[in-house]
């Protein structure tokens, strides 16, 4: 027998197999981590997906909310106009405000208000507006 050699086998076969073993703990380990990091990633993704059909499905509603009032805009402006609509008192100014008239449909507006001003709504208006038989026929009937 070589010296150091013992009943144990060789000291250069031992550290061996001590490395080895510590090597493969250190792989369950690293292993053991990337599950969880890959648990976690694929949850972020669920989570992100989510996310973004509820951005999609707000930003469809916002576009219906815009399209109705750009209609709801266009109706009262050609009420205004055809002077279905009156000038007079506080709900032109608060209806042009609130749709943001722009300043070309405040002087169409003006423009036609001097030559036709009945003062009053009639059934085409409340039609487009409520959804009476103007609707869908582009606004106000002439």
């Amino acid at each position: 027998m070589a010296a150091g050699g013992g009943s144990g086998g060789s000291p250069g076969l031992n550290l061996k197999g001590l490395a080895s073993e510590a090597a493969k703990h250190r792989l369950q380990e690293l292993n053991s981590q990337v599950r969880e990091w890959k648990a976690a990633w694929e949850e972020a993704e669920r989570q992100a997906c989510i996310m973004r059909e509820e951005v999609a499905r707000l930003e469809s509603m916002s576009q219906i909310t815009d399209r109705d009032a750009l209609y709801l805009r266009s109706v009262i402006v050609s009420g205004f106009e055809s002077g279905e609509l009156p000038m007079n008192g506080a709900m032109f100014g608060v209806l042009a405000r609130l749709l943001h008239f722009s300043p070309q449909e405040m002087s169409r507006i003006k423009q036609h208000s001097t030559s036709k001003s009945s003062g009053r709504i009639n059934s085409s208006v409340l039609g487009a507006v409520g959804g009476g038989p103007a609707v869908g026929g582009g606004g106000i009937r002439r």
